[in-house]
């Protein structure tokens, strides 16, 4: 689940929606999606001696569904307005794995990951047509302990 926020708004074009100007601490925007999808790709591992391994993963992901909504807090009369969409994505992740003792492993990596969607978002007077882009990135570190070994 994605979930953005935007803080205050000042007017910088002809339509007044932002006339008068709102202060950065109060909530303007709020928008939510979820996705959801079919998963096909591949895992290996090296292992470089007994205690080092190296292992990795990429996916491709070939329908991807996604579903959202927008919060407009300034318009509530509007609220909300929804989106959907389908399309593609990728995962890659990779990591490091050290082998502590018979009992206790340590793991660090990194993951990224993309989805796109096209579809529409559903307003009050209409449709209009979207494209959805989200990515994600981070580390991970994973302390394994294995019982009755």
């Amino acid at each position: 689940l994605d979930r953005y926020q935007a803080y205050g708004c000042v007017q910088t074009a002809l339509s007044p929606i932002c006339d008068p100007s709102v202060p950065a601490g109060y909530d303007v925007i709020t928008q939510t999606a979820g996705w959801a999808g079919i998963r096909v790709g591949f895992a290996a591992q090296v292992d470089v001696s007994e205690k080092l391994s190296f292992r990795g993963e990429a996916a491709y992901l070939p329908l991807v569904i996604m579903g959202g909504y927008d919060n407009h807090w300034l318009w509530p009369d509007i609220n909300p307005f929804y989106t959907i969409g389908r399309g593609v994505g990728f995962q890659l992740e990779g990591a490091i794995d050290v082998v502590l003792s018979d009992q206790l492993s340590l793991g660090i990596g990194a993951r990224y990951w993309q989805v796109m969607a096209t579809g529409s978002t559903i307003f009050p007077g209409g449709v209009q047509p979207q494209e959805t882009l989200s990515r994600h990135y981070g580390a991970f570190i994973e302390l394994t302990y294995g019982l009755g070994q």
